[in-house]
């Protein structure tokens, strides 16, 4: 796998994809450069309908399963090595910039920018304030949620038992509890 494909990029975007569950699948781009030695690379984008909330978003591991990269993701999870960095790689995103704080400050960040603009965008757009608000609320609980309910379907998908789980996912855990005490 390693010889062709740029290993480290295939898992981070399995792990955003997994966090993110983006309902387009489409939004995914692989590409290698043309020059001798390069590797496959995946781009995720147009992220604007990820985030969903609860369970009814799916499962971002049984989409990675049986979605256009199927193969690559069902051989870096059978492959120890492979799935044990995956693992690593994903604690250590929702424990810092995948984390609920992390998230919720971008999407501050980003409403503190766009404020200005929205009454006359959602005027154009012909969406109500309080649809927009409702709408950023959602946005909000789920990325309050979204974590955990990561981290209960890896060990549902990879079969990790709870105890493993606690262990293999510390800092993600602390980094839950800790937002959820603020």
């Amino acid at each position: 796998i390693a010889a062709e494909v740029d290993i480290d990029n295939f898992i981070e975007f399995a792990t955003f994809y997994c966090v993110y569950v983006p309902p387009d699948t489409v939004n995914v781009k692989r590409y290698r450069n043309t020059a001798a030695g390069s590797k496959w690379r995946w781009v995720l984008y147009d992220l604007d309908r990820g985030l969903r909330g609860g369970k009814s978003s799916g499962s971002g591991f049984e989409l990675m399963a049986q979605g256009t990269n199927a193969q690559l993701f069902n051989a870096v999870m059978a492959n120890d090595a492979l799935r044990e960095k995956f693992l690593d790689n994903l604690n250590r995103a929702l424990s810092t910039y995948l984390s609920s704080a992390s998230l919720a400050q971008a999407v501050q960040e980003q409403y503190a920018r766009i404020a200005p603009l929205l009454p006359e965008y959602l005027a154009k757009v012909e969406v109500s304030e309080s649809r927009y608000q409702s709408n950023l609320k959602n946005l909000m609980s789920n990325v309050r949620t979204r974590p955990a309910l990561v981290l209960q379907q890896c060990a549902e998908y990879l079969n990790i038992p709870e105890d493993e789980m606690r262990e293999r996912f510390a800092e993600s855990i602390a980094a839950i509890e800790a937002y959820r005490g603020e």
